[in-house]
């Protein structure tokens, strides 16, 4: 037999190679539900790649248009093709990593994570994601190390958190708070406040704890921030990703960039009329942009599109009331009822037009069906407590207030309610302590003020 040339083995190996292989594998990706964007997009990357198969760039391109579009299987094989093809670049197991923390595993994502540091140990987001996965994986001391790294590398705030994590998981709670307590401005981060009520628990400092705890109105995670995976939002073409971006503008930046967002969501609209998600984000825009009138009509629209879509009678009623129309809200608050039961709000939002009206009795009970879905609300206690008041139904008001100030510490007006039904019973010493804590809060201060008045009159002349 004769032996192969060089050009023929050079051949054979391209033939066989993982590349062609990543190329073939891509076709088989369904995109015929895919929207139009990104089926653009893909077959535009896919055609780039079929003309440069072994260009790890385009590789990671596909893989990460795939990736931000909802093809995660697509992506990893894309990005461990581009790791194969150029083996130095730290961002194609860094990727490879992100994904497989993603589905839960942690131990693989480690070891991915691993082959990118040792290819770039200075940069601090893999040294964050690290010390999380470890300690997630139940190696502090491991973890001790990550975040140290990431702090020297100016990871700012949330290395400081995680070796706040790390000092809690060894139950060293004195060192955890030490740590946050300089992270604590007037608002502070959720995540912050939930580690710090956690702190006060392993202190036994409970009422600190609980008071902390009542400051956290909506959890949300730690996030940095991640250059790298940054450049994958230019990939990020369907209508479900550009909506996502929308509303992180929206949130984030406010009035800042309404008309800039606001213009993208009407261009959009003209290509997906009837998406349900856009006519939401759409509303909104227009709301920020103080056209509730505009808002209005196309949230009507939303509705005779999709009339049990409850977001958009909820979203209708609020722009009623807001202008002072509440009449009109009912029918769509009653709707929010039949098709979200759980809803708390909308139960409330009667209850509050119905004292408007002065139907006390009938308010009562909406803030009561209220309170069935979430027993907790402040507000609504505060309420329910204000309308039993009224009725001089003290015993019944004062355990309204009491579960609304458990609920929020720093609710001033609760505290009054509280102290005035106390004092209606002659509770005098409860009464002063209420007071006592409303004063503490420096807000309501005329009302503070009437209010221990009132309750030193009554003991005066009380036998």
């Amino acid at each position: 037999m004769r032996p192969l040339t060089l050009l023929c083995l050079l051949t054979l190996l391209c033939a066989c190679s993982p590349a062609d292989e990543s190329i073939e594998a891509s076709k088989l990706v369904d995109l015929t539900g895919a929207d139009l964007e990104v089926r653009s997009a893909i077959l535009e990357l896919r055609a780039k790649l079929s003309a440069t198969p072994y260009d790890p760039g385009f590789h990671g391109q596909l893989g990460m248009a795939y990736e931000v579009n909802g093809f995660a299987d697509a992506a990893m094989q894309a990005y461990q093709q581009a790791e194969h093809l150029d083996p130095s670049d730290a961002q194609w197991p860094y990727f490879q990593a992100l994904l497989v923390a993603h589905r839960g595993d942690l131990k693989t994502a480690l070891d991915d994570l691993a082959r990118s540091l040792a290819l770039d140990n200075d940069y601090a987001p893999a040294w964050l994601w690290r010390g999380s996965w470890l300690l997630d994986t139940g190696s502090p001391g491991e973890a001790a190390i990550a975040y140290e790294r990431a702090a020297a590398l100016d990871a700012g705030m949330p290395a400081v958190v995680g070796q706040a994590r790390v000092a809690l998981e060894l139950g060293e709670a004195e060192q955890a708070l030490s740590l946050l307590s300089p992270l604590l401005p007037n608002e502070a981060h959720p995540f912050v406040l939930k580690l710090l009520a956690q702190c006060y628990v392993q202190l036994e400092r409970l009422d600190e704890a609980r008071q902390t705890t009542a400051k956290i109105h909506k959890p949300e995670v730690l996030r940095w921030q991640d250059p790298r995976s940054e450049t994958k939002k230019a990939y990020e073409v369907s209508v479900g990703a550009r909506l996502g971006r929308a509303r992180q503008a929206l949130n984030a930046d406010g009035s800042a960039r309404v008309k800039e967002v606001l213009a993208e969501l009407v261009d959009l609209r003209t290509r997906h009329p009837e998406h349900q998600g856009l006519i939401s984000v759409l509303g909104l825009a227009l709301l920020m942009n103080d056209e509730p009138a505009g808002a209005l009509q196309v949230l009507r629209d939303g509705v005779d599109l999709y009339p049990d879509f409850f977001a958009y009678h909820v979203s209708i009623s609020d722009i009623y009331i807001s202008t002072g129309n509440a009449q009109r809200a009912w029918p769509h608050l009653d709707k929010v009822i039949e098709l979200e039961a759980g809803l708390s709000w909308a139960n409330a939002q009667q209850g509050l037009i119905l004292l408007d009206r002065g139907e006390q009795v009938m308010a009562l009970q909406s803030f009561r069906d209220s309170l069935l879905a979430d027993p907790n609300e402040p507000t609504v206690n505060y309420y329910a407590g204000m309308v039993l008041a009224a009725q001089e139904d003290y015993l019944a008001a004062r355990e309204y207030f009491e579960r609304a100030v458990a609920n929020d510490a720093e609710f001033t007006v609760a505290y009054i309610g509280l102290a005035q039904a106390l004092t209606e019973i002659e509770e005098f010493e409860a009464a002063r302590d209420a007071l006592g804590r409303a004063e503490a809060l420096a807000t309501h201060a005329d009302d503070v003020a009437n209010a221990i008045n009132d309750l030193e009159q009554r003991i005066s002349e009380s036998p």
